[in-house]
């Protein structure tokens, strides 16, 4: 059977280069960095929500955010939601710019991280008050 042996053809993401990619999606291939102003406005965008957002969770209790006592239903979900959204907008070009899921997830980890830090400056500080 001849046409089980022919391969499918190769689609136009297959035939097209990561450089060629990258430089059409204004990433310099070299550095790796966001060359489009348009899309750096869209990280700071999603940089702004995200991380927003997430300090109400590391900013509510004495403890670290993770801990019980959790938030409640409606603001988690609210949270949750709004971030949805924001991420969707962000990649599918939604009233911003389109960005990459990669971009989206490195500014998720940014502000995950960030989380963590705040959160142990935020302690130290606690206990540092509450020994005057």
């Amino acid at each position: 059977d001849e046409k089980s042996n022919k391969t499918a053809p190769k689609s136009d993401l297959e035939k097209t280069d990561l450089k060629q990619v990258l430089t059409k999606l204004k990433v310099d291939p070299k550095t790796g960095f966001v060359s489009d102003p348009a899309q750096l406005q869209t990280i700071m965008f999603l940089q702004l929500v995200a991380g927003g957002h997430l300090l109400l969770f590391v900013t509510r209790q004495t403890r670290w955010f993770f801990q019980k006592p959790y938030p409640t239903k409606a603001l988690f979900w609210a949270i949750v939601i709004t971030q949805i959204f924001a991420a969707c907008a962000c990649y599918f070009g939604w009233l911003v710019p389109r960005i990459l899921l990669w971009m989206i997830c490195e500014v998720w980890i940014y502000n995950i991280a960030w989380m963590f830090v705040l959160n142990i400056i935020r302690i130290l500080i606690e206990k540092a008050q509450a020994k005057k």
